[in-house]
């Protein structure tokens, strides 16, 4: 969740009493680190002139 584009402060509550602390970044899965990055999703022209998804 992105903060700026999915919350906003209820108009009218006190937040100075709200503890808050930055998170770490999550850990990479053992998955992404065998395949790496995820390529993109759409249709691709193989060599033989025929297209797959």
């Amino acid at each position: 969740m992105r903060a700026p584009e999915h919350v906003r402060p209820v108009d009218g509550a006190d937040y100075d009493q709200v503890v808050t602390e930055k998170l770490e970044p999550p850990q990479r899965s053992v998955a992404h680190e065998v395949l790496g990055e995820r390529r993109p999703s759409g249709r691709v022209r193989l060599s033989g002139g025929t297209a797959a998804r």
